[in-house]
């Protein structure tokens, strides 16, 4: 059945919309951690602190996505028996271990491969489409579309490229290349639950799932902070609301869409990040660079979407449909 919902996250417009406000909501984060971190005075070795931290933003990225649900169901909202294994798979590898890899990979190798390593994801993430979904091949255009983004990441680290070396460190690059698969496998996954559970619910229960392993783990190691002051926790709350919306919205584009088509939009995160940082902690950035990098994003965007189906849906039979219900009701 064709319902409203559905029409709003196939419309091709504003699924992109709602793509852009995903991937602008995740690059702001990072300014706003960078202040958090600054604020705490943890610094970029302190992995346990980082870790702890991570896992308070999501915990509470947990709690706010479910307290809709539960308010609008007038119960307290339990993991299904039958989604638990995928909702867990999906807490563990997308949050706890994708954060774990990507903090420790991040203090053992420079920030610009990291950056360039983490694009990789959306490579992976279609890759693996390929063979999961008859109607996503991974084609020539699609091809090029990622080669063209992992290129826009290259330059937008530009000023750091003529340090970037060809070593490769386990704990450095390839810790960064594990937290690339850790998002890209179990997005297959999203979907696939998205059609057994409320996306809503499921993705609750990912973050708050993935939180508090975090949590465990960052206390384990001598990670505790002390959150408590006005600015840190107005900082905290935009990382946790910011998180729980753009999870949700994002996770609702791929259910309705191909993989491969909203994936791809990943591919803006750092961009923003890049401009946030300018505007937020007035970071030099050079224009000209970053300019060059969204339009090579963007043409890589392009390219993947070209090749993607899209369902084209009929708003006045669905709001006709709508109306017919209303009146039964009556």
């Amino acid at each position: 059945m064709i319902t409203l919902k559905k029409y709003i996250f196939t419309n091709n417009i504003i699924n992109k919309i709602m793509a852009i406000f995903c991937t602008l909501l995740w690059g702001t984060t990072a300014p706003a951690v960078k202040l958090m971190f600054d604020s705490l005075k943890i610094q970029n070795n302190d992995i346990p602190k980082q870790i702890y931290f991570a896992g308070i933003c999501f915990t509470l990225s947990g709690i706010f996505t479910l307290i809709v649900p539960c308010i609008k169901r007038k119960k307290l909202l339990l993991i299904n028996r039958s989604t638990i294994t995928d909702t867990f798979l999906i807490a563990i590898m997308q949050t706890t271990l994708q954060y774990i890899f990507f903090y420790i990979g991040l203090a053992n190798t420079s920030a610009s491969k990291a950056s360039i390593i983490s694009s990789f994801c959306t490579f992976f993430i279609i890759i693996l489409s390929h063979f999961i979904y008859k109607d996503e091949k991974l084609t020539l255009q699609k091809t090029i579309g990622c080669m063209l983004g992992i290129t826009s990441m290259v330059i937008l680290n530009l000023e750091y490229s003529q340090n970037i070396s060809l070593d490769f460190k386990l704990l450095g690059e390839g810790f960064m290349l594990f937290s690339a698969i850790a998002i890209a496998v179990p997005t297959p996954i999203c979907k696939r639950l998205s059609f057994k559970e409320d996306v809503t619910i499921f993705t609750g229960n990912s973050f708050l799932i993935g939180g508090v392993f975090l949590i465990l783990i960052g206390l384990l190691y001598g990670g505790n902070i002390n959150l408590f002051s006005t600015y840190n926790f107005c900082l905290l709350l935009y990382l946790s609301v910011s998180s729980s919306i753009a999870g949700v919205l994002w996770n609702y584009l791929l259910k309705y869409n191909e993989v491969s088509k909203i994936s791809i939009y990943n591919l803006l995160v750092p961009i923003f990040g890049t401009l946030f940082s300018y505007i937020i902690l007035k970071e030099n950035i050079y224009e000209i660079k970053t300019i060059i990098s969204l339009i090579l994003a963007s043409s890589g965007i392009y390219m993947v979407e070209k090749v993607s189906k899209t369902n084209k849906v009929n708003l006045k039979e669905i709001l006709n449909k709508c109306a017919i219900k209303s009146n039964k009701n009556l």
